[in-house]
């Protein structure tokens, strides 16, 4: 059993939240990437207050867009007509080794500024982050909340606190269930109760009657909109989608099935059509019918036009071996995820 991770957020809050002054560095990393959003939104508002940041004072880069080299400069260089200026660098875990050994030897004699840092899941085989997690005046590790099936206490706790502050009343069944839909997420757990809140207004009591109604399961729909961008064929939208289901710890062999059932929906249409068959007839093929056929239609159409029949058969293929491979009991559970990833990657790169 792996060693639960300490929650340090409650304490970075805290002092977010009080009047202590800024520090002059931030380090905000791990995989629940909803609260170091939180985190990151708490430092410019302690920084700014209601005021929406000035151009002077404050700057946004993205380690995948813009060098550590110009981030650097951008926390040095202070305006004479500007306050202490606030730089954020988002997604530093993309950096290489020796980008990162810059940003350390900053650490360790920093600029009149403020230098907020976010990162995913950190390798810690990289030195460079061990010293940067060292050096940096203020980090948290920003984990997902504890799931397992034998202690939902965490998740539990959240959703509880959460109801609460927007005023909604859970039925314990309700609660259960919206753990149950979404699992460890807290983004996708907020966003749940925030819709059920709108739906129940003034009542502000949720059974899990309302839950079923209101809230197909997000786990499931995050497939499904994984499966709409490889309808449109939009590659990077895809990349994103994937990896963002990854992060959020959805199941990769379900993720996998909706993909080839897709596939499979889009293949049996592209068949149909070389039939020369009309939309009516393609429509009782593929089982539509209601109001369920046109945009089921109107997206294999579209999609129909992108793809190849023989292109088609080779991505089912890559799914069903991909499958095969996520069942397996000689790849480690911790790697599977790595693993699909890795395969749909090559997938959808090769069919551009």
């Amino acid at each position: 059993m792996a060693a639960k991770v300490f929650d340090e957020t409650p304490e970075m809050f805290r002092h977010l939240e009080s009047s202590e002054p800024l520090e002059a560095a931030y380090f905000f990393y791990g995989e629940d990437a909803f609260l170091i959003d939180r985190l990151r939104k708490a430092v410019i508002r302690k920084r700014f207050g209601d005021c929406e940041p000035d151009r002077l004072n404050y700057e946004q880069y993205w380690a995948g867009e813009t060098d550590v080299t110009t981030a650097l400069a951008a926390v040095r260089n202070i305006s004479i007509f500007g306050d202490r200026k606030l730089v954020i660098y988002r997604d530093i875990d993309r950096l290489k080794e020796e980008d990162l050994a810059k940003i350390v030897a900053y650490l360790s004699k920093p600029a009149r500024a403020f230098f907020v840092m976010t990162a995913n899941k950190l390798d810690m085989r990289k030195k460079s982050y061990a010293q940067l997690c060292k050096l940096c005046p203020r980090s948290a590790n920003c984990s997902l909340l504890e799931d397992r099936d034998y202690d939902h206490s965490a998740v539990d706790a959240f959703i509880a606190s959460e109801a609460a502050r927007i005023g909604l009343k859970l039925d314990v069944s309700a609660a259960e269930l919206i753990r149950d839909y979404i699992g460890p997420n807290r983004g996708m757990i907020v966003q749940a109760l925030e819709k059920l809140s709108i739906v129940v207004s003034s009542t502000g009591r949720v059974t899990d009657d309302i839950v079923r109604n209101q809230l197909v399961d997000i786990r499931e729909r995050g497939a499904f909109e994984l499966a709409s961008t490889f309808m449109r064929r939009d590659v990077a939208v895809f990349y994103r989608s994937l990896n963002a289901l990854l992060e959020q710890k959805q199941e990769p062999v379900v993720i996998n099935a909706t993909l080839a059932g897709k596939i499979r929906q889009l293949m049996l249409y592209k068949l149909c059509q070389d039939k020369k068959m009309g939309q009516n007839e393609i429509s009782q093929v593929l089982g539509l019918n209601g109001r369920q056929a046109f945009p089921v239609m109107k997206a294999c159409g579209q999609a129909a036009r992108l793809y190849t029949t023989a292109e088609l058969k080779r991505l089912h293929r890559l799914l069903f071996e991909t499958d095969r491979a996520l069942k397996s009991s000689s790849i480690p559970k911790d790697y599977k995820a790595l693993e699909f990833f890795r395969i749909l990657f090559l997938m959808m790169e090769a069919n551009q």
